[in-house]
This record gives structure tokens, sequence and C-alpha cells, in this order.
């Protein structure tokens, strides 16, 4: 019976690796993730959301997600991390409860570690930040959609436009379009109304992350 349940916890667990929720490689301890999760929060020049926590910590396979997902629930409850109910989201803030205690174990977290997590807040940072500078939404109109899209960097306006369509679905395919390839499709607009005048236009689109998605 014993070696049937053995067996049985081997095939999940071997069913979780394939998907991806469980990492090969990466911090074994619960309490290392969590020490984790506060250098993230530290070292972040921005307010990450869940999905933004998952996606460093998957990244590289720091961690798989059961350890992170249960890591984050204790840590709110345990007041080393704060859940921050913003206009634009939730917001995962260390409390300074959590800055203490990373103060003291944060030797604990392998140097390898950091070097990862750093990369891929980077990464993660760059897109954040990416998608904070474009904006792309629809209304609608007596005569049909009016498609609002826009670039800026920082406070400056590098491209807006306003376009008319005649069903919803179109509306939407060009947000999600524009969404994913903003960049590409600013520098294609110039091009043509420039005449390539002064050779090709672009903009550095950020590495994008196994979870990137569009609304």
């Amino acid at each position: 019976m014993d070696n049937v349940l053995k067996q049985d916890k081997k095939e999940e667990i071997v069913l979780a690796i394939k998907r991806g929720i469980v990492e090969l490689d990466g911090l074994r301890d619960k309490e290392d993730v969590k020490i984790l999760i506060l250098f993230v929060c530290q070292n972040s020049e921005v307010y990450l959301t869940r999905d933004n926590l998952t996606d460093i910590v998957r990244y590289y396979g720091l961690a798989n997600y059961f350890d992170f997902a249960t890591s984050v629930e204790e840590m709110v409850i345990s007041r080393h991390i704060d859940c921050v109910a913003l206009e634009t989201g939730e917001y995962y803030l260390m409390t300074p409860l959590g800055e203490r205690t990373l103060k003291e174990l944060a030797s604990r977290l392998p140097a390898s570690v950091q070097r990862k997590a750093l990369g891929a807040l980077l990464k993660v940072t760059a897109r954040i930040k990416r998608n904070n500078n474009i904006s792309a939404k629809y209304q609608k109109t007596d005569s049909g959609f009016l498609v609002s899209l826009g670039i800026k960097d920082g406070d400056f306006d590098i491209f807006s436009s306003e376009i008319y369509v005649v069903s919803e679905l179109c509306a939407r395919q060009i947000i999600n379009d524009f969404k994913i390839d903003a960049e590409i499709m600013y520098g294609k607009i110039m091009n043509v109304l420039t005449g390539d005048t002064f050779g090709e236009i672009k903009i550095s689109q950020p590495e994008k992350t196994m979870d990137d998605e569009t609304y």
C-alpha cells in the first residue's frame, strides 16, 4: 500500500514538473523562499503585483509555485509584507518587520539566487515600465467604435492616435495588437509618414517573460 502511495506521489510530482509548476532546481526550504520574496520587494523600484512576483520567482526556477503561493499568504498574515489596494491594482510591499527580518537573514540566500532574482526583477521591471507607457482603449460611439492609442516616455507623449472602426471585434484586435507590438507599429507608421527619410525608425522593446498576456 505504501509503495502504491509513493508511486502515485512520484507520478504527481513528475506531472507537475512537466506542467512547469514544480521546478527541478531552486530553493527547497520555504523559509528561504520567504527571504527571497523580501529580497525582491526590497530591490524593486516599482510596486509589484502578485503576478509580477510570480514571474520573477519562476523566471529562473528560483522556487516552486506551491511554496511561493503559500509563502505569500503566510507573510501577509505575519505582517512581513502588506497587500495594498491602489487604483491600478493590488501590490505587495515590504513592512518594517519584513525589513528587519531580511536584514537578519539575507545571508541565508545564496549569491547565485540573488543574482538570478535581480536579473529576473530587471526584466519584469522593464516590462512594467513599458506597459505603463503604452495606452490602448476603445469606446462605443453613435457611428461605431473609437480606438485611442498612445505611447509615452514618462510625462512626454511620443505618439497618440484615434481611429474609428465599425465593429467591437476590430477594436479589440487593434488594441491587443498594439499592446503587443506598439513599438513596431509606431516605427512603421513613422517610416511611412517620413518616407524613410531618416531611415528605419525603431523603439527598443523589453524582453517578454513567459507569462506575458494581452487583455
